[in-house]
């Protein structure tokens, strides 16, 4: 494995700026760039050395990638009690997406997605009237399967927020959840069958 060397930005979203990676193809010619959206919370933290690894693969193989932390996680701005959470997600993977055509180059796009961040990737790429490509890895039926999940291993704490792994979610981002639905979008989300992994 070969990969050219990634070079880290930030692009701004409604609410602050979203920190990023920018793996550019070891190789150019391919025009699909891969958009990685990572779950959320204490999965987020564990999959994270995977991520690096897979967008470095996919480089390696030619394609551009980019990757970045949503809104409120990771190196991004903005912090976990402000309004309007799941929504600021669905807008940093759009902004994200324009950001990858802009530094690659290329006119298709793919969104690859963990687990909630499978989940939010096809709720995006339907707002975004669908790209060309999903891959979806364990993905979350939805966001109330999420949730539940959640709440069988979390804390609710007397305001409604949820403390699960580490992850405060408010009780406005959990009825923010309750919307997303991966086998339901509103439009088609991709211009080809999404490739799930379980």
């Amino acid at each position: 494995m070969n990969p050219a060397q990634a070079s880290p930005f930030t692009f701004d979203v409604a609410d602050g700026w979203c920190f990023g990676w920018f793996h550019p193809p070891a190789q150019p010619g391919r025009d699909l760039a891969i958009v990685m959206c990572p779950p959320i919370g204490y999965e987020a933290i564990c999959s994270h050395p995977t991520y690096v690894q897979l967008a470095r693969h996919f480089s390696a193989a030619g394609f551009p990638v980019l990757r970045s932390d949503h809104p409120a996680t990771g190196d991004s701005s903005a912090n976990d009690s402000r309004p309007a959470r799941v929504e600021a997600w669905l807008a940093g993977i759009e902004a994200a997406v324009a950001q990858a055509r802009e530094c690659s180059g290329a006119t298709h796009v793919a969104l690859f997605g963990l687990r909630l961040g499978a989940t939010l990737a096809v709720e995006a790429a339907a707002r975004l009237g669908g790209v060309d490509s999903l891959l979806l890895w364990a993905p979350c039926a939805g966001g109330k399967a999420f949730a539940r999940e959640m709440r069988a291993s979390g804390t609710e704490l007397e305001d409604g927020t949820l403390l699960a792994f580490g992850q405060p979610f408010t009780a406005e981002t959990l009825r923010g959840l309750q919307a997303l639905a991966a086998t339901r979008p509103a439009r088609r989300a991709a211009g080809r069958p999404a490739a799930i992994v379980r």
